[in-house]
């Protein structure tokens, strides 16, 4: 007989909980724990029928963006009242981004200098400015950022931070070569586009 619902969602959290402790990615529990409540809740007539279930499919698809470096506005720091300040959180998590898309070019097979070139182009193609002079970002940018990065040896700096948590649980992809380059400078022009409105006014 199959188990119900209820016990079926039980069991599946058990698992996830389990997993945390020894998964390299932390994040395939946390999505297979939230695919177990939404299951669970396509099981409830009301739930299904209210659509309650969408909540989770959003973070769901916002922590599998991380896998192709980007950051979906979701889970980006709560505005704060100092526009400035959200400017410079919005510079950290781009620089963040931008360096572990570099390092996923390289990856791939791509010489380091055509790869922050590549990644320059992507934001330029977003119409990302320089962020301290007129003009757009450039591959001079892009170097200083990964620089910044990995001369901060007490990860003191928030950007430094947030790219160790990415690199962390950074699943390699199965794509390689050029197809792998693609969707990594799609996703990174993407990223570039969500980011636009808060890093042009800062």
């Amino acid at each position: 007989m199959e188990p119900d619902p209820l016990t079926l969602f039980l069991d599946r959290l058990q698992e996830a909980r389990a997993d945390l402790d020894r998964a390299p990615n932390m994040r395939i529990p946390v999505l297979f724990a939230l695919n177990a409540v939404r299951e669970f809740l396509l099981s409830v007539d009301k739930a299904k029928s209210q659509d309650l279930g969408r909540p989770f499919d959003l973070l769901s698809c916002a922590l599998c963006d991380l896998d192709d470096a980007r950051v979906s506005p979701l889970l980006q720091p709560p505005k704060k009242k100092r526009g400035g300040q959200r400017a410079s959180e919005s510079w950290a998590l781009l620089s963040s981004v931008t360096a572990l898309s570099v390092e996923m070019l390289i990856s791939s097979g791509m010489k380091e200098s055509d790869a922050e070139c590549k990644a320059a182009a992507a934001l330029r193609r977003a119409n990302i400015p320089h962020p301290r002079r007129s003009g757009l970002v450039t591959a001079r940018t892009v170097k200083e950022w990964r620089d910044k990065i990995s001369a901060d040896v007490s990860r003191a700096d928030w950007a430094s931070q947030v790219y160790d948590d990415m690199k962390k649980s950074w699943d390699r992809p199965s794509l390689t070569g050029t197809a792998l380059q693609n969707q990594v400078l799609v996703a990174l022009e993407k990223t570039g586009a969500e980011y636009l409105p808060y890093v042009a006014r800062g």
